[in-house]
């Protein structure tokens, strides 16, 4: 899944936690099994969430670091599994 964060101030506490939640739900779409409640099954969603998490966070920092720059597109991957 792809985030835009193009229309936001990483600069600000505000626009930092707007990605993050649009990365949150990225992750949950991503990694969610519909229909399906068992424990292995909500065990396999909890790692996928992490790991697409921890893969945004790199980007998450990137962004952040270069927000004055506008080097990147503005768009951050979120890639589970």
């Amino acid at each position: 899944a792809t985030v835009s964060y193009a229309d936001l101030d990483l600069g600000s506490a505000s626009g930092l936690a707007t990605l993050n939640g649009r990365i949150s739900r990225a992750a949950a779409r991503l990694c969610s099994e519909s229909g399906r409640k068992d424990v292995e099954t909500q065990l396999s969603q909890a790692r996928c969430f992490k790991a697409a998490i921890a893969s945004a966070k790199p980007q998450i920092e990137h962004a952040v670091a270069d927000r004055s720059l506008r080097t990147s597109a503005g768009t951050i991957a979120v890639a589970a599994r």
